[in-house]
């Protein structure tokens, strides 16, 4: 078995992120799925960066951070088709421009399924309400809490650098920017709850 060496390819010294060229868990097959690579085209800067934005900070990082403030679809391993494990908001008319009518799925893995989730948003909403509300109270607090959400999330994906088709969602390592996003959650029911309660 041959394997793709890309140590060499002129984008490799400044960002790499394919940089397994062994397949046997299908690695090179999710870069090519990200960029739209041919059998024997070596990547680019630019093929890194779509790699980076639409595999690793996506697929891996937001679509899991989403899960838990918008909604879920379903349990089912996806690999970037739009019926398996992505997000979900529960309001119809946004789930059908990114996923395609989501009435017409099977209710196993749709509304029967226990993962299936609706937030509405709502805990995503109260996030950015409550970091408007403490940038607009406090700066230095907000600069501490953003650098905790942004180093513990975007962060750790760029320096985790993984290769594609990972068995799992990696969840447990970007626990820390769901915290820091929790704080301005909290602050953002402090905010409705003072708002609410203005004359």
């Amino acid at each position: 078995m041959t394997t793709q060496d890309w140590s060499n390819t002129p984008s490799s010294h400044l960002f790499p992120r394919m940089w397994d060229g062994n397949n046997d868990r299908n690695q090179v097959d999710c870069y090519r799925q990200y960029t739209g690579l041919a059998e024997d085209e070596a990547p680019t800067m630019k093929d890194n960066l779509k790699y980076a934005m639409g595999y690793q900070a996506y697929w891996m990082y937001l679509r899991y951070f989403l899960w838990s403030y918008s909604g879920k679809q379903n349990d089912l391993q996806g690999f970037g088709n739009v019926r398996d494990g992505n997000f979900v908001t529960g309001i119809s008319p946004i789930d059908n421009f990114f996923y395609g009518d989501q009435s017409k799925m099977p209710d196993s893995i749709h509304k029967n399924n226990k993962s299936y989730n609706k937030l509405y948003m709502l805990p995503l909403i109260l996030g950015f309400l409550g970091l408007a509300f403490q940038y607009k109270r406090n700066r230095r607090d907000f600069l501490v809490t953003g650098l905790l959400f942004a180093i513990t999330g975007f962060g750790i994906v760029f320096y985790l650098n993984q290769a594609g088709y990972q068995p799992r969602e990696r969840d447990y390592a970007f626990a820390g920017s769901c915290y820091a996003f929790a704080i301005w959650i909290g602050l953002g029911v402090i905010w409705v709850k003072k708002c609410w309660r203005s004359p």
